[in-house]
């Protein structure tokens, strides 16, 4: 009898071993087969517009769990007044939005996982305190492409304080 127990707990661990195997090869092998490169736009620019209206209206909203999905790791931001931030700093003192509107014309390039945006933007914001300019300003946002999403890596506000 106890030699039935020790191929049985052999077998056991056998089995046990089996599946911790092919459960790290289900893991090691679904990571890049979820990621997918990045889609080659057809209008950049319409998706650059619709990227920034996107980061805007997040803002706005005051949601940092999403403004916090939709920034990449590597984000920073830079003002015209000098000031700026990387993500952690942002989503600590976000901006407040009242209302905004974006400027009629925006450029946009792709090149693989990046997308460079040049675009402008009519704000009512609020940034540490300070009231804004409402005049309309440029803004340069990069966006890169995680595998799955656009994320917002760079955004240059070049608004100044009123």
């Amino acid at each position: 009898m106890a030699g039935a127990c020790t191929i049985r707990t052999r077998f056991r661990r056998r089995l046990a071993f089996g599946v911790v195997a092919v459960l790290a090869l289900i893991v090691l092998t679904a990571g890049p087969a979820m990621a997918r490169p990045a889609p080659e736009l057809r209008n950049p620019d319409a998706k650059g517009r619709k990227l920034a209206t996107e980061f805007v209206t997040i803002v706005q909203d005051r949601d940092i769990d999403e403004l916090g999905a939709f920034l990449d790791p590597a984000f920073q931001i830079q003002r015209a007044d000098g000031s700026g931030g990387n993500r952690k700093e942002y989503l600590a003192r976000p901006t407040t939005i009242d209302t905004f509107e974006l400027g009629p014309t925006v450029h946009a390039v792709q090149d693989g996982d990046l997308l460079t945006v040049r675009w402008s933007l009519k704000i009512s914001e609020t940034i540490k305190n300070e009231q804004y300019s409402e005049a309309e300003a440029p803004r340069l946002s990069v966006f890169r492409w995680d595998g799955r999403r656009w994320r917002l890596a760079a955004h240059a506000n070049f608004n100044v304080p009123a």
